[in-house]
Order: C-alpha cells, then structure tokens, then sequence
C-alpha cells in the first residue's frame, strides 16, 4: 500500500515536473526570439558584444543547457563574436503568464489608425472589410455632402448671373442698334440747354429709348471723337422714330459747329519757321502744336517713312538747327478749317508732296546714287540760289559737278546754307559770315548739309533729278537778279567784281 502510494506520488510528481519543464521550455524559447530579434537590430547599429555568462551551476530551475531561468537577463551583440556565443546577465524574469487579447469597444463615430491595413496586410483588411465600412465617420460623409451642396449652388449662382448678364446684354445692344424695334414716330419736347443726361431720361420717358444710362454714356463717348460736334443739342420739339439707333439720335439732335474755311498760299523756298509763322497769322493753328507735330508725331505715309528708314541728321531732331520734316511741307494753296487740328494741316502738306514726287522720282535718285533725303536737300538749294525757274537746271549742274568731283572741289560753297545757319537773309555775306561754325555751313563743311534748308517746289525737284550737262562749277547771282556761269575760278571772279562792285 505504501508503496503503491509512494509510486503515485512519483508519477505525479513526475508529471508536475514535466509540465514546468514544458513551460520553462516555452519561456525560454520566447526570451531567446526576443533576444535574438534584439541582437539582429543591434548589430544594424553597430552595437555591443553578446556576452553569456553561466552562473553558479545549480540543479534547480534550470534548461537542458544547464542555464538558470531565472537568472536570465538582457542580450548584447557583439559584432566581433559569433552570434551562437550567449551570455545572460543576471535579471529576473517575470513568471509567465499566457497573454489574453484584450478588447475595447470602440466609439462608432471615431476613426482608428489601427483599423487601416497596410498593403501587405491586404488579406487581413478584407476580413476585416464589413467592420470598416461601420466605423466610417459621419463627419466626413456630411463634410462631402455640405461640398456637393456648396458646388451646386455655386454652379446654379453662376448660371443665374449668366442669364441676368446676358440678357442685360441683348437688351442693351438691341436699344443701341434698334434690332429689333418698332416704327413710330414720337415727338418729345427737349428743354433749353438740357444736359445729356436730362436728354436720356426724356428719351427713355417716351419711348424712344429703353435705357437712359446706356444712351449717355454711347453719347459721351461718340461726342469726344467727333471734331465736328461743339456738345450742344436742340431744344424745343423734336420729331424722332422708336426704330432709331443711338447715333441717329445723336446725329438727329446734336449741334454741329460752325467751322470756318481759310485759303492759304505757302509760297516755294519757305522754310519750315517761316510756313509756321505763315499758318499761324491766318488763324491757323498755334506755333506749339506745329512743333510737337512735325517733330514727333508717326506719320504713317510713304514719305515719312522713306525718310525714318533711310536715317536723317540728329540735327534735324534739334529745332535750334533744323526741322525733322524740313524741305516736305510742300509749297501750295490750301484750304485749312480755322480749328483743324495741326496733325491735320501737316499731313495735307506731306500728302500733296507724295502726289507731287512720282515713282520714277525714286528709281531715278536711286540710280544717281543719292536717296530722296538728299535730292531734296539739292533741290533746296536750287531754289535758294537760282533766280528764276529756267536757271533751275543749270544751277542744279553746278552742284552736281561740284559732288562727282569732291576731290577738286570738297566744299559747296553755298551762300544760301549760311542763310540758313544765320537765320536770317543778307543781301551780301562779309567773309566773317562764310566763317560761322554751324553744320549747314558748306564753306566750312564738305559735300551736301545735313539735311534740306527750305521747302522746294516742284521745278526745283525735276531739276535735282534731271540736271543740265554742262562744265560749270561756279555761279553768282546779280544785283538785276540774273545768274552768270562759269567753268573756272577766274571767270567767276570776273562776273563777281562785274556783277556785285
């Protein structure tokens, strides 16, 4: 008996023993993944050694390798040692105790970050696919909702505006330009001295119009742009039909200015001061507004255009010296409005010298090897030196010999330039005079001025163009107003003492 009990006790506390010996295995298997998943992230970063130290032996509490487990404590690698090399430090480990998953219940309306899985957890997520889709937020789906809201009624605002916009649109145009609008003659009564804005409200009050506001400022801004329109309008009764447009209203009730017509003679060889001063003392115009438009303005005609091309002397940009447009304001009879304005009056005189110098004007400079510019300039002095139209050509041969020939003869030797630099006309110039230091001085300055000395006429022109065949190389004018020739200096001299002593 008492040995079939104490064989029990040994086979149960063999049993007991193998249980702990199953748990402690479990213990120990867990401690050293652990452990060993600590010792791979230590060695990344280049950490300690792993150190195994075996306490004391003891036949208690210990694994098949002889180690204590409750002596088991922290795992350090040691990049140097091999990693099977283990040493447990001395601390205790906790008894253990099969872990049991704890749950909380969550709040409906909060979202968890670890509800989402990541990608490679795609398996679990699909599971776990019907609890997501319950633990969505309503505050995010009635975010998405307020936005749909918001986006349609911004859409249905923009389409409100659209309409309102463009049916403002359509009524404006169809009032301004009478598209569509009945026939009827209405007459209105319109008040002495009314302004405009008074004008529109009659208007508008009778009929003839459907928007006042739209009405006067069209009106204001047609009667700024139009040169013929002083800003005044009828009074009284006035007998206009609903079908007008807006500028037959305005032409219908608008007063027109009283402009007056003035006839001017701008003789030939004028320059650009004197025809200035000319239009100025008819009542033409003001000396500033001829200044600012010869000098600046962007003339768009061919003339012009030929110049800016082909470059002209800086002189000519200074009015001290000369004019931009000098030798092109051509010589006529004009007939000028008393308040034209003086892009206007210019512009008449460049078009009537474009209509005046032909193409062939052009291909024949064009083979003498000069351009426009300087054939006007030669033609300028021509009508400055010559007496009469039939010496045109035969003074034109001198200054042409003179340039074919620069070598033998480097300066002109014009009187009329020094004229020109003096500002002043002198029946004689002293020889302190043909010394005067300016640039359109040609007895100081070799070959043609800067640029023309005065508006030359027609005959002028031909005889730059076309000039005589001859030798002479000098001329002077007499007291009598007859120019001699000469082909050598001491003929001219000869003429000089017999026509100016």
């Amino acid at each position: 008996m008492d040995q079939k009990n104490n064989n029990d006790n040994k086979t149960l506390k063999n049993s007991q023993n193998s249980i702990l010996d199953d748990e402690f295995d479990l213990i120990l298997r867990t401690v050293k993944q652990d452990k060993h998943i600590k010792r791979l992230e230590q060695e990344d970063n280049n950490s300690t050694k792993i150190s195994h130290v075996t306490p004391q032996s003891s036949t208690k509490n210990t694994d098949n390798s002889g180690t204590r487990i409750s002596d088991i404590s922290t795992v350090r690698v040691n990049k140097n040692q091999l990693s099977h090399e283990v040493d447990f430090e001395k601390e205790t480990v906790k008894e253990y105790v099969p872990s049991k998953k704890k749950t909380s219940q969550k709040s409906e309306n909060i979202v968890y970050f670890d509800d989402f899985e990541d990608n490679k957890n795609s398996g679990n997520a699909k599971k776990t696919g019907a609890n997501n889709k319950q633990k969505t937020p309503v505050s995010l789906l009635g975010s998405v909702y307020a936005g749909i809201i918001k986006m349609i009624l911004y859409i249905a605002f923009v389409f409100v505006c659209v309409y309102f916009l463009s049916t403002n649109i359509i009524e404006i145009g169809n009032d301004m330009f009478a598209f569509v609008k009945e026939d009827r003659d209405i007459t209105v009564n319109i008040p002495q001295d009314a302004s405009l804005s008074e004008i529109a409200k009659v208007l508008q009050k009778n009929g003839v119009i459907d928007n006042a506001f739209a009405f006067e400022k069209y009106t204001e801004l047609r009667m700024k742009k139009a040169n013929l329109l002083n800003g005044k309008f009828l009074s009284g009764q006035v007998t206009l039909n609903s079908n007008m447009n807006y500028d037959s209203i305005r032409k219908a009730l608008a007063l027109q200015k009283v402009r007056e017509t003035i006839k001017v003679t701008i003789p030939e060889g004028l320059t650009v001061n004197e025809t200035i001063e000319l239009l100025v003392s008819s009542g033409v115009g003001t000396r500033e507004n001829y200044i600012e438009a010869i000098q600046n303005y962007d003339y768009k005609n061919k003339i012009v255009q030929n110049l800016e091309d082909n470059g002209y002397s800086d002189y000519r940009k200074d009015e001290k010296f000369s004019f931009r447009l000098e030798g092109y304001l051509f010589p006529d009879t004009y007939e000028f409005y008393n308040d034209e304005n003086a892009v206007s009056v210019i512009d008449k005189f460049l078009i009537n010298f474009e209509n005046k110098f032909e193409d062939a004007f052009f291909e024949t400079a064009n083979e003498m090897g000069y351009t426009m510019d300087q054939i006007i300039t030669i033609a300028s002095l021509i009508e400055k030196e010559a007496g009469k139209a039939d010496e045109y050509a035969n003074v034109s041969s001198v200054f042409h010999n003179r340039l074919n020939k620069k070598q033998s003869f480097p300066y002109l030797n014009s009187d009329a330039t020094i004229q020109y630099a003096l500002k002043e006309r002198k029946s004689v110039l002293s020889e302190k005079d043909t010394e005067y230091d300016h640039p359109y001085n040609t007895y100081i300055n070799k070959g043609l001025p800067p640029g023309p000395i005065c508006n030359p006429g027609y005959e002028a022109i031909v005889a730059a163009l076309y000039p005589a065949k001859t030798d002479y190389y000098y001329f002077v004018t007499g007291k009598d107003g007859v120019t001699v020739f000469a082909k050598t200096y001491k003929e001219h001299q000869d003429n000089v003492d017999r026509l100016l002593k």
